[in-house]
Parts: structure tokens; C-alpha cells; sequence
């Protein structure tokens, strides 16, 4: 569980880290947390190719009401 928590909040910094990165706001920075904290949750219950698939799709969604916007 703890290796979890610190993972997720990895996940969720990656996203802030770097050139590229957004400014760390709360809600943006929790609610990656928390998609961090079922991703590895997702990982430890069912492997890597789940996860994989299931952040491609959340691009891909994501991609596609920014084109629609």
C-alpha cells in the first residue's frame, strides 16, 4: 500500500516536472494523484498491459475533446 501512495504521488509530480510541466494547482495535481493511486492499484491487481491501455485511452479521450473544443 505504501509503495502505492509514494507512486502516485510520483505520477502526479511527473506530470508538473519539467519544461513542459504545468504549474502544480491543487485540484489538477489530486486529481492525478488519485488517477496515480488506481493506476497502481490497477498494476498490483491485474499487471502492466492494463495500466498501459487504460492511460492510452484517458489520452486518447482527453486528445480528442481538445480537438472537439
Amino acid at each position: 500500500m505504501l509503495a502505492i501512495v509514494i507512486s502516485s504521488l510520483a505520477f502526479a509530480l511527473y506530470h508538473h516536472a519539467g519544461l513542459h510541466g504545468e504549474p502544480i494547482v491543487g485540484h489538477r495535481f489530486a486529481f492525478r494523484a488519485i488517477a496515480g493511486t488506481i493506476l497502481g492499484t490497477l498494476f498490483a491487481l491485474r499487471g502492466l498491459a492494463v495500466v498501459v491501455y487504460m492511460h492510452v485511452f484517458y489520452d486518447l479521450l482527453v486528445d480528442i475533446q481538445n480537438i472537439l473544443d
